[in-house]
């Protein structure tokens, strides 16, 4: 899963277990404001989700 700031940059890349039937991302070191999630699985965009630190 990649974090992606509002601005397009890539924050973060972190390796997803899809066995796991859910994920908590720890957002305390980021600025509030908006940010993307993307979920690629072989190189395929899989999912997407947009989350808002406040």
């Amino acid at each position: 899963m990649s974090v992606v700031s509002a601005q397009g940059q890539l924050l973060r890349t972190v390796p997803i277990v899809l066995a796991d039937k859910s994920y908590a991302l720890d957002v305390s070191n980021y600025a509030a404001g908006l940010y993307h999630l993307h979920l690629v699985v072989d190189g395929q965009w899989v999912s997407g989700a947009k989350v808002v630190v406040e």
